[in-house]
């Protein structure tokens, strides 16, 4: 039974820190994926990526193999290319704003 409970204790710690990290590191993690996203986009035809799709799936694997071991513990690939898709849609809503914003001027 203690060793249950050991091993249950540093699983948690282990989960708390990495969501610690995460927040604390949230904004670093959103930029190193705006820039693979801002990459695809601009390199699309070099990397022959030719629909949304091959965008999405080239960021995913060439920013899940670079996270840390910890955030790929908490974070599975599923769960990575669900952030990707968060972050991307942020970007949209962002971008229609700035337009919006240039046509009322």
């Amino acid at each position: 039974m203690l060793e249950f409970i050991q091993n249950w204790w540093g699983l948690l710690a282990v989960l708390i820190i990495g969501v610690i990290y995460l927040i604390v590191d949230w904004q670093g993690a959103k930029s190193k994926i705006r820039g693979l996203i801002f990459i695809a986009e601009e390199q699309a035809r070099e990397f022959a990526l030719e629909t949304g799709k091959d965008k999405m799936n080239w960021v995913i694997q060439n920013g899940y193999p670079y996270m840390p071991p910890w955030f790929k513990l908490v974070i599975s690939e599923t769960a990575f290319q669900g952030i990707v898709q968060y972050i991307f849609d942020q970007l949209i809503k962002w971008a229609e704003k700035k337009e919006l914003s240039r046509a009322h001027k």
